[in-house]
């Protein structure tokens, strides 16, 4: 969990912090709050900017897609204390999107207990298979959707995530748009940058990402890296992709 209380610390303090990151979550301070998450567990200063910008770059893709398929629904796998849905519902003064956080039985309850319910946003258990997990969203495959993985705030189960991809992809309708954004870490040496493939290679459970995606049919349409200083060691990587022939 230390891992989870350090991202939604650092969403929580974001202005006091990097206010010129502009990034705000109100949400996060209150879960937080609630949570009674002690703030001093926090990630070191370069990596916490890093997150937020990458952050940052996540929400704009989210709010995006929204704005051309308003009432599309998104799917946050390994979801953890993340607050995206809350955060990106304020930027719309009657949001229409529908949002699934999916994660492991004990953090769903977490924010079950934490959160109030919401019509349009829902708190979904990864135990059971793929194939129950998606029935349970509710999504049959005939509205465009949004699918987001963040492997910064926790440790993913890439391996999952790949097979609830996979059968969203096997339900989804022809000309029926699937996007996936995709968060990662990166860790550089002074003598020179390891290449991102090679991060997703070694570092998400054994899943060449950009590699599954171009088999899967997919394309990348951006991929954009935030370093927090020249000489950082510390490095995170996003990635947006689409399925939509």
């Amino acid at each position: 969990m230390n891992r989870d209380f350090c991202a939604l610390n650092a969403r929580a303090v974001a202005p006091l912090f990097w206010p010129d990151v502009g990034f705000y979550d109100r949400a996060a301070s209150r879960l937080a709050a609630l949570l009674n998450v002690d703030g001093a567990i926090r990630f070191n200063p370069l990596m916490e900017r890093s997150y937020l910008r990458a952050n940052r770059w996540i929400d704009f893709h989210c709010l995006a897609f929204f704005a051309h398929y308003p009432k599309a629904m998104a799917v946050e796998l390994g979801a953890g204390l993340s607050t995206r849905f809350h955060r990106l519902s304020e930027q719309h003064e009657w949001p229409q999107f529908s949002w699934v956080d999916v994660d492991a039985p004990d953090i769903v309850q977490l924010k079950m207990d934490a959160m109030p319910l919401i019509d349009n946003y829902q708190l979904i258990s990864n135990t059971a298979s793929p194939q129950a997990v998606v029935n349970t969203c509710g999504w049959q495959g005939t509205t465009p959707l949004l699918v987001s993985i963040d492997g910064i705030s926790r440790e993913q189960d890439h391996k999952a995530c790949l097979a609830l991809l996979q059968e969203l992809l096997r339900l989804r309708q022809p000309g029926v748009e699937i996007a996936l954004l995709l968060a990662g870490q990166i860790h550089e040496r002074r003598s020179g940058y390891k290449s991102w493939w090679r991060f997703w290679k070694r570092q998400s459970g054994m899943i060449n990402w950009p590699q599954v995606i171009a088999g899967l049919g997919g394309e990348i349409k951006q991929l954009e890296t935030f370093r927090p200083g020249k000489y950082s060691c510390q490095s995170v990587t996003c990635i947006s992709a689409s399925f939509s022939e």
